[in-house]
């Protein structure tokens, strides 16, 4: 592709009507921002003096820049599958640690000769949510399944299916400045970082009913060993920061 070509490619922003096509949801972005300290220089596409059409156009190189990048990663035959990078916490946990929501991030339901899920602590009314909060492994993740497995208790009689009435997910970011951020760790719950007013939901799902297993279990509470937010090939929305999955009895 020659200087000129390569002008016009720029100029009719190519490169973000096929991030379009790939991922609708990139129309809903609000601005795009280059953060390498060390841009690929395109060759100028003509000369011209630092005026309101140059500063157009140096825009117009950035975003080429950003959605040529974008559509690569959103076409990649190896995509990353697992979009969850911490636990920030569980909104109540039943026997911690050893029912922590870091159970959840492994998908096996026996782990070191033990069960392995989380379990809420239960209430009295049955029809009370519970919520999981994640971190997810970077600021923009393409999230197009989330796996959620209810856990079924092997080591009780009749191997009983603990599972939700419904569920629901929210995506967003948190509002608390950069690298102050809490976890889950073994000795603590961190129960003060899911308060909503530290975080901002831009996405929110429709209620999902669950299949119900065997009508078993102990009214309020709920055990999983997901979800599991992993990227396919088919990219879908593009969110960024956290995850939250509520369980509605």
């Amino acid at each position: 592709m020659n200087d000129r070509e390569l002008g016009t490619v720029v100029e009719n922003e190519f490169s973000k009507s096929i991030c379009l096509r790939i991922c609708p949801e990139v129309a809903n972005f609000t601005r795009a921002e280059e953060v390498s300290r060390s841009p690929l220089q395109l060759p100028p596409i003509a000369p011209h003096a630092e005026s309101s059409h140059g500063v157009q156009l140096k825009a117009l190189e950035r975003d080429y820049r950003i959605y040529s990048y974008l559509s690569g990663a959103l076409v990649s035959t190896s995509p990353s599958m697992d979009c969850i990078l911490q636990c920030i916490g569980a909104s109540s946990t039943d026997n911690f640690p050893d029912e922590t929501i870091e159970n959840t991030l492994i998908p096996h339901d026996w782990v070191k000769h033990r069960p392995s899920y989380w379990s809420s602590g239960g209430h009295d009314d049955p029809d009370a949510p519970e919520t999981l909060t994640y971190r997810l492994n970077c600021d923009m993740c393409i999230v197009d399944e989330i796996k959620l497995q209810p856990f079924k208790a092997y080591f009780q009689y009749g191997h009983p299916i603990y599972s939700s009435k419904a569920v629901r997910f929210w995506m967003g970011h948190s509002k608390l400045p950069h690298g102050s951020d809490s976890f889950v760790t073994v000795e603590d719950e961190n129960l003060m970082a899911i308060a909503d007013e530290n975080y901002v939901w831009t996405y929110t799902s429709p209620e999902f009913p669950m299949l119900q297993g065997r009508p078993w279990g102990r009214a309020g509470s709920a055990t999983a060993l997901g979800p599991q937010a992993s990227r396919r090939r088919r990219p879908g929305p593009c969110l960024n920061g956290e995850l939250r999955g509520s369980d509605d009895y």
